[in-house]
């Protein structure tokens, strides 16, 4: 399935090397600049266009938007939440939600997501 709409981007420096992380959702290190979120917690929102450390990279903070599915899982509908390597999985209790799968997809897929960083926590 595929979707399209305007999206709210902005321009970050990768802290560490994200070239391979497109899809992946980041957020801002201590230094301000774009790092990979660690499990269940809350993100800026998802790299769009990946970098090498030091050079800027594109990150989509709300909209509609493809991501990569995590270990586990996730349907069409549920809650997502971050694992350690920033790709979405189903949201569980204590969880930060950082969006709703708009498609179902298994480890590796990319599916389209539909972003909230309004930093909302799964019960």
């Amino acid at each position: 399935m595929s979707f399209t709409q305007s999206r709210d981007n902005r321009t970050v420096i990768a802290a560490a090397d994200l070239s391979a992380n497109q899809f992946a959702m980041v957020k801002f290190d201590a230094a301000a600049k774009a790092a990979i979120v660690g499990a269940g917690e809350a993100a800026l929102g998802v790299l769009t266009v990946p970098a090498k450390a030091g050079n800027a990279c594109t990150v989509t903070v709300s909209g509609i938007v493809m991501v990569e599915v995590g270990t586990g899982g996730i349907n069409l509908g549920e809650s997502a939440a971050c694992n350690a390597s920033g790709h979405v999985i189903l949201a569980t209790t204590g969880d930060v939600i950082v969006g709703t799968a708009l498609e179902a997809g298994a480890a590796a897929n990319i599916i389209a997501m539909e972003i909230s960083v309004a930093n909302n926590i799964a019960t």
